[in-house]
């Protein structure tokens, strides 16, 4: 059903509020239908999606998730405090 492609990359000070501040507006919650038993849920950034599969990124341990398209039910977007309240 997913596929896990773990990397790693070094990112500190400046670069890493820069990719924080970048990937925020990116964050998605995937969920997945898992036959008659209860859906699997997952959260992350939102990479890409091809015809077969949404890949969404996971911080800790940093990692890629590969879903088939036909497993996902739903894609929710993660919404800021301030986008909630239409600041």
């Amino acid at each position: 059903m997913s596929k896990v492609r773990r990397w790693s990359r070094n990112i500190s000070g400046d670069s890493l509020r820069n990719a924080q501040a970048a990937t925020h507006r990116r964050y998605r919650v995937v969920q997945c239908r898992n036959g008659d038993t209860r859906p699997r849920v997952f959260a992350g950034i939102y990479r890409k999606r091809t015809e077969k599969a949404i890949t969404i990124g996971k911080r800790n341990p940093v990692a890629e998730i590969e879903l088939a398209r036909d497993h996902v039910k739903d894609i929710h977007r993660v919404l800021t405090t301030n986008e909630l309240f239409g600041v």
